[in-house]
């Protein structure tokens, strides 16, 4: 068992840093339990978006959120679950990132481990999402080229792309 903060004595800053730490998000792979939530991280997103056609039922964010989980690698941040992140590790395509917490670093968790191991990851940033791409050039991904057509999407995409730095 770990003792409390307070009685571990620190013997330089760098203890003192780790002693007053939060404790570490849990992150874990999503499982078919998490779809419910995930499923309504994502209708909560599109409830925001004016730009999204009305008539996206929940069935359909549900098969997607589904299919993510069954196909690619999606990781839940938090217990209960704030943050997911889709990954299709073969085209190194982040296809999703949402939060219940903005502002509280989960996303950046999420993102900062799906970067670990690879050189490469590009997102599609709708065009007419500001916030979404201020968020992911925070984190060192640059646009690339223009708008161009997303499939599934009413709107353009901005293609954006984050290398590691040799």
């Amino acid at each position: 068992m770990t003792p409390p903060h307070d009685t571990i004595p620190p013997t330089d800053l760098r203890d003192l840093a780790v002693a007053l730490a939060p404790p570490a998000t849990l992150i874990r792979r999503a499982t078919e339990a998490d779809i419910p939530t995930c499923a309504a991280m994502v209708e909560r997103w599109l409830a925001d978006c004016l730009w999204v056609p009305e008539g996206i039922t929940t069935a359909h964010v549900t098969a997607r959120v589904t299919g993510a989980i069954r196909q690619h690698t999606v990781l839940v941040a938090g217990d209960p679950v704030e943050a997911f992140l889709s990954l299709d590790t073969t085209s190194h395509e982040v296809r999703g990132l949402f939060s219940t917490r903005e502002g509280q670093g989960r996303a950046t968790e999420l993102l900062d481990l799906a970067k670990q191991g690879r050189n490469f990851l590009f997102f599609n940033a709708p065009t007419l999402s500001a916030p979404v791409q201020m968020f992911f050039r925070s984190q060192g991904f640059v646009p690339i080229g223009g708008p161009a057509p997303m499939a599934g999407y009413p709107v353009a995409g901005l293609r954006m792309e984050w290398w590691r730095e040799a």
